[in-house]
């Protein structure tokens, strides 16, 4: 399997939420102004990192099942 590196999985979080950002006018869930990456608190982070992690994962698996004919 091809891997990540940590960091590489925090850039990919923080332009997901970034892009998140962009679709929404920069308001969060509840209206509200996003804090700026930084400025979450780790959970946030974390949550975003799990996501993009996950994304990661499923985008090989779905490279490899197509690259085997399955």
């Amino acid at each position: 399997m091809v891997g990540i590196t940590d960091y590489g999985i925090e850039q990919m979080a923080k332009q997901a939420y970034y892009a998140y950002g962009s679709v929404t006018d920069h308001k969060n869930y509840q209206g509200l102004p996003m804090p700026e990456w930084e400025n979450l608190t780790d959970k946030i982070r974390e949550a975003w990192k799990a996501a993009a992690r996950y994304c990661w994962n499923e985008g090989y698996n779905w490279e490899l099942m197509h690259q085997s004919g399955k």
